[in-house]
């Protein structure tokens, strides 16, 4: 009779089995309905297999429990089991982490993660990359780590270093500890490699970046990435790798690499990850080519979903095609008509196709946003910049505009003039280097003088050479404007003053010492060694003896242009004016005699010296 009873197709669980499932699940079990669930799940035969099966029925019952019991199941179960869980990560994990929301109990979710992390390079090692390939990037680990994106960032850097058979940096994973322990959230979230910088290939200390990598990829704890200035031909693009995956960075700098390599596999990530959150891009001192540019780059900036609120391309050797390929791109994505911030200085090849590029770019965004341009040397024609920035910014929020380095012609005059007149929220504007004539630098502070809408302004006019002529041209709009109070800053470096320039502008009866409104004043490098100093020193005394409100005053020098030990007598008249806290004097090569009066002054009752530059070797 036994013999002709159909045999079951299940095993029941044997009682070892059960104290497993019961020291697995918690005491209060069930056996009976487990016995049930194997039944019905009749391919199962490992006793992995089958607790797997009865987790994933078990807990839908569980409730607060779900957490601790999968914790449970990772530290108990082998590395097979441990395996299987992260290869049908849809099938197991991914159903409790979805369906209750484990992120609710983040530290047993960060104790899961961790398990599965240090024990990551062991449960794939046995598998062909082509395979590993797929469960690293769709399923298992990808799955944990997108339901426990606050866990460690250093535990995701170990696992990572065991996946490329190393050890790992211990003082790597002390330097993400205490960046990730900072109290300040935005220091906290910041990986800064020059605070650490021993990714640089030729450092002693050198690590492995590519465990670094591979954790940004999967880790995203950080929202900032810092790298300038070490010795690497590939940067970019291996941090394009992460980027293809991680939408939490949003400022990324990659700065002064001097390399051509890496912008088309940054141009293909974002291409691959349009919905990327990037809004900073630092990209300065490196090398643009030509080839591939504008289908991988500039596609990328086109293609993105997240417009960029700071672009800085300078120092990149850019030519006139990239240079309009890339303003193309930012036309084309509405997205990016809300930059605030754009820097492509000292990309000498813009000529008249790269302005008019810039000027097609503010025409079509409306430049409503744009705060800040940086278009110093880059041989623009500044008469098209101008009237673009004279005809689509007047409503916008530029405040600051350098174009120091581009030739000055006669022919843009009138036009530099209209936009002053039309900009109504412009306050810094840099002019140096351009050879302007110098009579024109009378006329336009004249235009800046009259604007009622300009407040606070500043003036940067170094290395222009104006020389006493140019001198006799600025100190004749200030009387004509002696009440005007808009300019706050004026650096005036270089200008080949001479002691008749400085008679004109800073004797007793110069113009300048006479100005109330004015509060930081530079005007180094304006003299000439010899009887040339001595006279200026002798002229610069008005400065201290005036009515005037400066309070941050620059008198450098160089190799040609010093003062040096003739500063004696200028120093002991610091205490006279009252507003005077800050002083640069740096590269005067000041002698023990003028640095003992200068200590003497600075220590008197009456001087509000806050700080002073001076040269190290000064003595």
């Amino acid at each position: 009779m036994d013999e002709n009873k159909p045999k079951k197709d299940y095993k029941i669980l044997s009682e070892d089995d059960k104290k497993k499932v019961k020291s697995l699940l918690g005491k209060k079990t069930k056996l009976d309905f487990y016995d049930w669930i194997i039944k019905n799940n009749r391919k199962h035969h490992r006793i992995e297999d089958r607790i797997l099966v009865v987790t994933k029925y078990k807990i839908f019952t569980i409730g607060k429990r779900k957490a601790s019991l999968m914790v449970s199941i990772c530290r108990k179960t082998n590395l097979l089991n441990l395996q299987r869980m992260i290869n049908h990560g849809k099938e197991h994990i991914e159903l409790i982490f979805s369906e209750f929301k484990i992120e609710l109990f983040s530290k047993r979710a960060s104790e899961l993660y961790q398990i599965v992390l240090l024990n990551y390079s062991n449960i794939t090692r046995g598998y062909p990359p082509s395979k590993f390939a797929k469960y690293d990037s769709i399923q298992g680990l990808k799955t944990v780590l997108d339901y426990s994106p606050d866990c460690g960032f250093s535990q995701t850097y170990k696992a990572m270093a065991q996946l490329f058979s190393t050890a790992g940096s211990k003082p790597f994973t002390k330097f993400i500890k205490e960046t990730v322990g900072n109290k300040d959230k935005e220091i906290s979230h910041r990986l800064d490699f020059k605070k650490f910088p021993h990714i640089d290939l030729y450092s002693e200390k050198a690590i492995d970046i590519f465990p670094v990598i591979k954790a940004l990829k999967y880790n995203k704890h950080f929202t900032e990435l810092y790298i300038v200035d070490i010795f690497r031909k590939d940067p970019i693009s291996l941090f394009s790798k992460c980027i293809k995956h991680n939408d939490t960075l949003s400022k990324i700098t990659i700065s002064g690499m001097n390399t051509s390599v890496g912008f088309d596999e940054l141009g293909n990530a974002l291409i691959e990850n349009n919905k990327t959150r990037i809004a900073y891009l630092d990209l300065s001192l490196n090398q643009i080519k030509v080839k591939n540019f504008a289908s991988g780059f500039c596609k990328g900036l086109s293609l993105m979903t997240n417009g960029l609120v700071h672009l800085d391309l300078s120092y990149c050797q850019m030519k006139k095609k990239s240079v309009e390929d890339l303003f193309n791109s930012l036309c084309e994505n509405e997205k990016h008509h809300s930059l605030k911030f754009l820097n492509l200085s000292f990309n000498k090849n813009f000529g008249n196709e790269g302005s008019l590029a810039f000027a097609n770019f503010l025409e079509k965004s409306k430049a409503q946003n744009l705060r800040i341009i940086a278009l110093a040397f880059c041989s623009l024609n500044l008469d098209v910049i101008f009237k673009s920035i004279t005809k689509n910014c007047s409503d916008s929020k530029l405040c600051y505009l350098n174009i120091s380095g581009n030739k000055f012609e006669n022919s843009s005059h009138e036009s530099c003039l209209q936009m002053i007149k039309n900009t109504k929220t412009l306050q810094d504007l840099d002019i140096s280097s351009t050879y302007m004539n110098p009579n024109f630098m009378g006329k336009l502070l004249d235009e800046i003088f009259t604007q009622k809408h300009i407040q606070n302004f500043t003036l940067i006019a170094n290395d222009n050479k104006f020389g006493n002529q140019g001198a006799k041209f600025i100190a004749e709009s200030f009387l004509r404007n002696k009440k005007s109070t808009i300019l706050k800053e004026l650096h005036l470096d270089g200008n080949q003053f001479g002691w008749r320039g400085f008679s004109t502008l800073f004797s007793e009866n110069g113009v300048l010492c006479g100005n109330t409104s004015i509060s930081r004043l530079s005007i180094s490098r304006n003299t000439k060694p010899g009887k040339d100093s001595k006279l200026s020193v002798s002229i610069l005394k008005g400065i201290f003896e005036s009515k005037s409100h400066i309070d941050h005053l620059r008198i450098c020098g160089d190799k040609k242009f010093h003062f040096g030990d003739i500063m004696t007598e200028l120093f002991t008249r610091i205490p006279k004016l009252d507003s005077l806290i800050h002083i640069d004097i740096t590269g005067n090569r000041i002698g023990s005699e003028s640095l003992k009066k200068l200590k003497e002054s600075i220590f008197s009752s009456n001087s509000k010296i806050q700080s002073i530059f001076i040269d190290q070797n000064g003595a």
